[in-house]
C-alpha cells in the first residue's frame, strides 16, 4: 500500500471501492507503507485480488486511471514493457562521447552560419549557378596539383605509355574506312 494506491509494479497502481481505502492512502503518505497479500490474473492486468486485512477474504481491485495504458495486457507484456522502459532510461543518459559530438556539431553549425553571413549575397539562382562548370574544373585541377609529385610523375608515365601504345597500334592496323576506292 502506497500513497498513490496499491502498487504492484513501478507503474501499476490499483484501487478498491472500500470506504477506508482513502484513509489507508493517507496513512501510507505519512511514511507507513505496508505489504499485502495479492493474487494476480496472468491474462488480464486490469484487476487483482488483494487481502486488505488479515482475517478477511480477497477484494477485487481495479487498475487506476493513471495506469490505464497497461489495462488488459498479459502479465508477460507488462513485465516486458517495464524492462524496456528501464533500458531506455539507461540509454538516454548522455555520455562523454555524445556530449562531445553535440559540441562539435554546434561548433560546425556556428562556423557555417558565420561564413554564410560573411559571404557576398547572391540575388538570383542564375548568378549562383553561373560559372559552376569552370569552378568545378578549377577545384579539380587544384586537387590534382596539390597531390604528391610521385603521383603526377606516375600519371605522366602512364599517359606516355598509353600514347606510345596507341601510336604503335595505329601503325599496324589498317583501317577499312580510310581505304581509297577505285574510280573505274
Amino acid at each position: 500500500m502506497t500513497s498513490k494506491g496499491i502498487r504492484l509494479n513501478d507503474d501499476m497502481y490499483y484501487e478498491c471501492d472500500r470506504p477506508e481505502f482513502e484513509d489507508w492512502k493517507t496513512i501510507a503518505r505519512s511514511g507507513a507503507r505496508w505489504s499485502m497479500e495479492a493474487r494476480i490474473d496472468q491474462d488480464n492486468s486490469s484487476f487483482i485480488y488483494v487481502r486488505l486485512q488479515k482475517m478477511e477474504g480477497f477484494t477485487r481491485c481495479t487498475l487506476m486511471l493513471q495506469s490505464s495504458s497497461l489495462e488488459g495486457l498479459h502479465r508477460a507484456d507488462v513485465l516486458f514493457f517495464e524492462d524496456w522502459k528501464k533500458l531506455e532510461k539507461i540509454r538516454a543518459k548522455p555520455d562523454t562521447k555524445s556530449v562531445e559530438q553535440h559540441q562539435r556539431r554546434k561548433a560546425i553549425v556556428k562556423h557555417a552560419q558565420g561564413e554564410a553571413k560573411n559571404a557576398p549575397p547572391l540575388s538570383s539562382k542564375v548568378e549562383r549557378t553561373r560559372g559552376m562548370k569552370e569552378r568545378r574544373r578549377e577545384v579539380i585541377e587544384e586537387a590534382r596539383l596539390s597531390s604528391s609529385s610521385a603521383k603526377v610523375e606516375r600519371k605522366n608515365e602512364e599517359t606516355n605509355y598509353v600514347e606510345q601504345w596507341s601510336e604503335e597500334r595505329n601503325k599496324k592496323v589498317v583501317s577499312l574506312l580510310k581505304r581509297k576506292k577505285d574510280n573505274d
